[in-house]
């Protein structure tokens, strides 16, 4: 039977599966039948929703999920939300006379889709009541201006999470940090929709799908101003989607950790891919996260892009992070790293006071010899130590891009007593996984350094061979530079990273 023959059910189930508009509008033209059943205009106006805490935001978003209430069939189209205002300083909801001019049947559809959302007794009425609330008839009462931002976040918030559960297909999502602060008493509709899902999603019909999350980092404070990294509890962030069933990827920009926030992660994960890139974040906290992924795929990490608001630079231990990715050896596909920088890796080329001297280091802090650290830090540190090996025994990586020192360290291999395999530096063109396919090196000019220069020649000289299954190298004829450090963000304006970057306002 031709693809043409099949059940309408059959097509539609094969719609279901195409998580781009682009690949849906591919199909719609092959024939009219096809082009009926796609409904490509109706499709691009829910494919992607965002919401952000204005009224016209809000008022449009109440429309769609109106519109999806009345007519089912609408959330299937829905493939990626964004809730996309910074969450403000807490403050009780007061509950007020509805405003949307919602009839009774149509309050009815609203009242059931929360509590299908999971929000069941008083929760269920504060969540129904926020839903009604329009921005603009926001009541002056003393800190208006502050209740207001709260009231537009819980009102954007509330919209989300209710129309996740209306979108079966969703494959996407994006939100600020949905909480001031994780251990909130009353939390916003977001938080505790996310706890409750991810606590047990086996029992839940919604975000069976879900794939990818990024954390869209913005401050609500008004002295942000696009020259520093911005605060994120990262872990207690991870920790609102890391047991979904199908998620895969999570990612955050410009990341400096809160100091209140969660400081470790208890539980194995289903994320398989992490990018934390132009971030502030302590090799402590990577290597939790790593560890945590039941099998890690990708990993993610650069420095740099702001400045820090108080002149420092969290500790990174590349030996930690190492050990943390060795256990991954047998998954691990893509691994990029933008630190070198900021870690000081004077030893790789250097004599062997600079070794010992840098091993001593990275022996002292960020490890489970640091003696003033968390308990559960450093039983997630013990665990992770037992790891040895080296690059060449990453046999799934394909994709690797590392500053050279990093590249030249990790060659040399760690041993399970933690110390790097001393002796002579191994030749790198011998120490790549055989299933490398592409290679960027960061941070190598021609002439700074002869062992360099003979690492580099024998690696070209590989590389043009053809007889290894490296297709793409780069950084050896033009210099790629590692990110750099951000002293002055007023002088260093062009090395200011934005959310713009990626589609999103700026902080």
């Amino acid at each position: 039977m031709s693809f043409l023959g099949l059940p309408l059910e059959i097509h539609q189930q094969i719609l279901s599966y195409l998580h781009s508009a682009r690949d849906v509008a591919a199909l719609s033209i092959q024939c009219r039948a096809l082009h009926s059943m796609c409904d490509m205009p109706t499709r691009e106006v829910y494919d992607k929703i965002s919401i952000y805490s204005n009224d016209e935001s809000l008022d449009a978003a109440f429309v769609l999920l109106m519109n999806i209430l009345k007519r089912p069939s609408l959330g299937h189209y829905v493939r990626h939300i964004e809730s996309c205002s910074a969450t403000s300083c807490h403050m009780d909801f007061k509950e007020a006379a509805p405003q949307r001019g919602l009839s009774d049947e149509d309050t009815a559809l609203v009242r059931e889709a929360v509590k299908k959302a999971g929000f069941l007794g008083s929760s269920e009425d504060r969540i129904v009541n926020i839903l009604m609330q329009r921005m603009e008839d926001a009541t002056g009462e003393y800190g208006y201006y502050k209740y207001r931002d709260t009231l537009g976040t819980l009102i954007a918030q509330a919209l989300t999470a209710i129309l996740i559960t209306l979108s079966p297909n969703l494959t996407s999502m994006a939100t600020t940090q949905p909480f001031h602060n994780y251990q909130e008493t009353r939390p916003y509709p977001l938080v505790e929709f996310l706890r409750q899902t991810n606590a047990s999603p086996e029992t839940k019909p919604y975000l069976q799908n879900l794939r990818k999350v990024y954390l869209i980092n913005k401050s609500d404070s008004s002295w942000s101003d696009g020259r520093f990294f911005v605060e994120m509890d990262l872990l207690s962030c991870w920790a609102l989607f890391d047991q979904l069933p199908s998620i895969e990827s999570i990612g955050a920009d410009i990341v400096k950790e809160d100091d209140n926030g969660e400081r470790t992660l208890d539980r194995p994960s289903n994320i398989s891919r992490i990018a934390i890139n132009h971030s502030h974040v302590a090799s402590t906290t990577l290597v939790q996260l790593i560890s945590s992924c039941r099998a890690l795929r990708e990993f993610q990490y650069s420095m740099g892009g702001r400045a820090s608001s108080d002149g420092s630079n969290p500790m990174v231990n590349p030996k930690a992070i190492i050990k943390s990715i060795l256990g991954h050896k047998g998954t691990l596909e893509v691994l990029d790293l933008d630190v070198d920088d900021f870690v000081h890796l004077e030893g790789v080329v250097g004599d062997e006071n600079d070794y010992e001297y840098m091993e001593d280091r990275f022996d002292r802090y960020g490890s489970p010899f640091e003696t003033d650290e968390d308990p559960a830090l450093l039983k997630i540190l013990r665990s992770i130590w037992v790891h040895s090996g080296s690059l060449k025994d990453l046999g799934s990586l394909k994709k690797l891009s590392l500053g050279f020192e990093f590249l030249l360290y990790f060659a040399r291999g760690v041993s399970v007593s933690g110390t790097m395999e001393r002796g002579k530096t191994p030749m790198l063109v011998d120490c790549l996984p055989d299933s490398l396919e592409y290679l960027c090196i960061r941070g190598y000019q021609k002439g700074e350094s002869d062992e360099f220069d003979r690492q580099v020649d024998a690696l070209m000289a590989h590389y043009e061979s053809g007889s290894s299954n490296l297709k793409e190298l780069k950084g050896i004829m033009e210099t790629i530079p590692n990110s750099a450090n951000v002293d002055n963000p007023d002088d260093d304006y062009d090395l200011l990273w934005s959310l713009q970057d990626v589609g999103y306002e700026s902080d």
